[in-house]
Parts: C-alpha cells; structure tokens; sequence
C-alpha cells in the first residue's frame, strides 16, 4: 500500500465513524432532551404528588391529593360541601365523609419535610371544611409559610411547642387540644367566632 491508498482509507475510516457518531446523536440525543424536557415541564403540584406517593407507598386518598396540588398551587384546598349548610358544622365532623378528610402524618409530612416544603406555595397551606384524623405534631417546626385551617376539626391535639411560623389561622376550627408553650409566630394567630376546643 503506497502512501496516497493510506490516506484514501484514513479519509474513509473517518468518514465512517463521523456517520456513526451522527447516527448515534440522531438516536440517542433525542431521548435525552425528551426526559430532560418531561421532568422540566412537571408542574410543582405534580412534582408533590409525586414525593407525596413515593413517601406514603402509594397510599394517597383523593382529598389529600387535593391539599397537595392545592398548596402548590397557592389555592384553598375547599372541603366544604355546597349542598347541606348543617354537614359543614365542625360539630359534625365525625359524620363527616371520607372524601373531607385528611391523615395528619399526610399534613405534618407536607409542613416538615425539606423536599415537600419547598413546593408549597409562599400562600401556604390553606383548608377549609376538613376533619384532620391524628395528632399533628409540629413541635419545633420552622415553617416558612402561613397556616391557614378554617371551618374544620382536629380529632386530635394540634402541637406546636417551640414552632416557628409567619402566622396561623383557626377561624372556626374546633381542636381537641393545642399545645403551644413557646410558640413563635411572625405576623398574627386568628381563633375567631367558631374556634374552640373539643372532646371528640
């Protein structure tokens, strides 16, 4: 082989791999930017869905769905039901329906953990007309948005000992107890007409 067949099967090699290296971009890139463009396009209320279901297995009723799209969203998250004004007396709450409820590891996880808190909207967490089943326990929490709980009931003691947030809200909440020694709140606590505590 004489110098210039050398240099025709060089050009000819690097012919060959340059075309394999655009048939692997035209293949491969794609897919990239497809997966990289899905998990930008994701909206925060999904990306909380989705920590949401990875942190409960799965177990996920459609009412908590709806407080974590509602508190990404920086919308109220409304269990009120429109048809029967009695059904909405927090008095009540433990006829309540199913669809009005919500765990309280579900709520507290939403206000604690660093992943879920940092989706929630600068509004914060906003429900009405909902009966919260546990103990919420938010001791020595430092909360980065408001809390805002309206017309609902806690079956259970609401704890905020040694809590930090910018301000609460429980107009017209009924609580089984609060626990709230050194509390720390920014702007404002509301407990107007309708708040108080209750026996379950």
């Amino acid at each position: 082989m004489n110098f210039a067949q050398f240099q025709h099967g060089r050009r000819i090699s690097l012919r060959y791999f340059a075309l394999l290296i655009a048939a692997w971009w035209l293949v491969v890139a794609p897919t990239k930017v497809s997966a990289d463009t899905a998990q930008t396009d994701l909206s925060a209320a999904d990306k909380l869905l989705r920590l949401a279901q990875k942190q409960f297995t799965n177990d996920i009723a459609p009412s908590e769905e709806k407080l974590f799209r509602a508190a990404a969203k920086g919308e109220v998250a409304d269990y009120q039901n429109r048809n029967k004004t009695v059904d909405n007396d927090p008095t009540n709450a433990v006829a309540w329906s199913t669809n009005r409820r919500i765990r309280a590891d579900r709520l507290v996880w939403l206000c604690t953990d660093p992943d879920a808190s940092e989706l929630v909207s600068f509004r914060g967490i906003q429900i009405t007309g909902a009966r919260i089943d546990g103990t919420v326990d938010l001791g020595a929490s430092n909360l980065s948005f408001p809390i805002k709980v309206t017309q609902s009931a806690f079956t259970s003691d609401l704890i905020l000992i040694c809590s930090h947030l910018p301000s609460l809200d429980l107009s017209g909440t009924h609580v089984r107890a609060v626990e709230a020694k050194w509390m720390k709140v920014d702007a404002s606590i509301f407990l107007e007409a309708g708040s108080q505590l209750k026996e379950w």
